[in-house]
């Protein structure tokens, strides 16, 4: 599909979905942000990237990462409370909140180990 139209949000979803499966997590997280590039208003976009991120930066430590995790879960959940959006299964909605709060603390907890403000 992509090959297609590369224009198609849902094909790197479901790209980066099947690379996930294989472990490939950098490259999944690729797809996803093409997807929320061509689609920034898809909830589920959103939901994967940020996952991605969310996994890559916490492996690396990599706080601007996990920074981006957060701001895609509060779009994606942003996107859900103004409605339109049947779609999402609960499951998710109730991770990404569970997933937000943990990286805020995270953050939190981070800023106060070194000192810095956030």
């Amino acid at each position: 599909m992509i090959d297609l139209d590369p224009r198609h949000a849902a094909a790197f979803i479901n790209r980066g979905a099947a690379l996930w499966a294989l472990d490939r997590i950098d490259d999944a997280a690729a797809d996803f942000d093409r997807a929320v590039h061509l689609a920034p208003t898809d909830p589920v976009a959103l939901y994967n990237r940020a996952c991605a991120l969310h996994g890559i930066g916490q492996d690396t430590n990599n706080q601007h990462l996990i920074r981006q995790a957060i701001a895609d879960y509060e779009q994606m959940l942003g996107l859900i409370a103004a409605g339109g959006h049947d779609d999402v299964p609960s499951e998710w909605i109730e991770l990404a909140q569970s997933y937000h709060n943990e990286l805020l603390d995270q953050l939190g907890h981070n800023a106060a180990d070194t000192g810095a403000e956030l």
